[in-house]
């Protein structure tokens, strides 16, 4: 978690979530996670796929609209973003991401570039939960 001074009121510092993952070796699958950064817990594999984008499912939630849900499917949501990413990015890359949103950019940089390490930084708590179902159904902590 990271302590960011609060805009409005420079004195008084608001919380804000700081994710980071890597991809998981297939060995390690199920293990505990040995990197530094918040943990995941397990949770059921039951959990709906609302989508999928260049290899990266994504699942149910409010945040997703019919919409949204056809964009993601077409590669059109936040579709420079990602084309621009997996244009730069190596293995040897690490990537900094601002406002991780719905965290499908960050996980399709993942799943298709697998860059060294990859942190994201989101302000709006509402979105943590549906980041990290993300993440764990595409075997990213």
């Amino acid at each position: 978690m990271v302590l960011l001074p609060c805009r409005g009121n420079p004195g008084k510092p608001r919380r804000r979530e700081s994710l980071a993952f890597r991809r998981r070796p297939p060995q390690d699958a199920g293990k505990p996670s040995r990197t530094r950064g918040p943990t995941v817990p397990e949770q059921s594999d039951t959990i709906e796929i609302a989508a999928e984008c260049l290899g990266v499912k994504v699942p149910a939630s409010r945040f997703l609209h019919d919409k949204r849900i056809e964009r993601i499917n077409a590669a059109r949501y936040e579709g420079q973003e990602i084309a621009g990413a997996l244009h730069v990015v190596t293995p040897e890359d690490t990537v900094l991401e601002i406002g991780v949103g719905i965290g499908l950019v960050g996980a399709v940089i993942a799943a298709n570039r697998n860059p060294r390490a990859i942190y994201g930084f989101e302000a709006n708590p509402d979105l943590i939960d549906s980041i990290r179902a993300l993440y764990r159904m595409n075997g990213l902590q």
